[in-house]
Formats: C-alpha cells, structure tokens, sequence
C-alpha cells in the first residue's frame, strides 16, 4: 500500500474498487494525453499485454468505477519513513 497516507492513528485506509475497463489503449509516458484518442476506446494503460498502471477517463469515472470496500490496517513503522516526517527514533537489534 504505498500510496496510503498514514492517519493520526497510524492507520492505513485502501479503497478497492471494480473498474469496467472496456477498450483500452496504450498511453506512452509523458504524452500528457487527456482523454481516449477515438471514440473507440473507454480506459488507457501504460502496457497493452502486461498493464501495471491503469487510467480511467475523468468522463468515465461516475460509470466506470464502484467503490466495493474500505480496508483499514495499521502498518508497521519504517524507519525511513520516521526519518523523512523529522521524527526522532532509535532503531534497536
């Protein structure tokens, strides 16, 4: 869960969501491409065999993605994180 914020709780919160991807294109990196190229095409992917990053179009987004379910747990505290927040910490063995 690396794009989760930590609350003041230190808890981590995750939305999963079903996304109907429909026809995808591939988006080149840097393209800055906006919306689909064509009519022919609903989402956008960075790889069109083996996607890791999926792109939904601000258009589709209220038809196209359901929110399913919260998941909500406390992550271990990393010292890299600690240091990059400013916060003082000791690390033992």
């Amino acid at each position: 869960a690396p794009y989760c914020d930590v609350d003041e709780n230190g808890i981590k919160h995750l939305v999963l969501c079903r996304v109907i991807m429909g026809n995808m294109e591939l988006l080149r990196p840097g393209s800055g491409q906006l919306r689909p190229s064509g009519c022919e095409y609903d989402n956008g992917v960075d790889d069109i065999q083996c996607p890791k990053y999926y792109v939904v179009w601000n258009m589709n987004i209220n038809t196209h993605i359901y929110p399913e379910f919260v998941v909500s747990f406390k992550a271990p505290l990393d010292a890299e994180v600690l240091k990059r927040e400013g916060v003082d910490y000791r690390q033992t063995n």
